[in-house]
């Protein structure tokens, strides 16, 4: 086996950690009760519940949304491109 051979493998499972890490929402939740000590465990989709269920402003937690699919899509773009294609 050899590295090109497992290329897409790798390509699939650091995009996959790349999306959960983003969207890491219940650990920090349940565990610090909101973000921790001035929000040391924030995740962006904690901030964005907060701001849109906690704190009444569904229209900041829309445009974190928005954000946060912008850059999810930017570094799989990244990711693409370092990884190179085989075609």
């Amino acid at each position: 086996m050899t590295v090109p051979g497992v290329r897409p493998a790798t390509f699939l499972v650091v995009l996959l950690a790349t999306i959960t890490g983003g969207n890491l929402f219940t650990e920090p939740y349940l565990l610090t009760g909101g973000g921790g000590p001035d929000g040391a465990s924030s995740s962006p989709v904690l901030v964005m519940y907060q701001r849109g269920v906690q704190q009444g402003n569904p229209d900041v937690a829309a445009a974190i949304g928005v954000v946060l699919v912008l850059i999810v899509l930017l570094l799989g773009l990244v990711q693409r491109r370092v990884f190179g294609r085989e075609d």
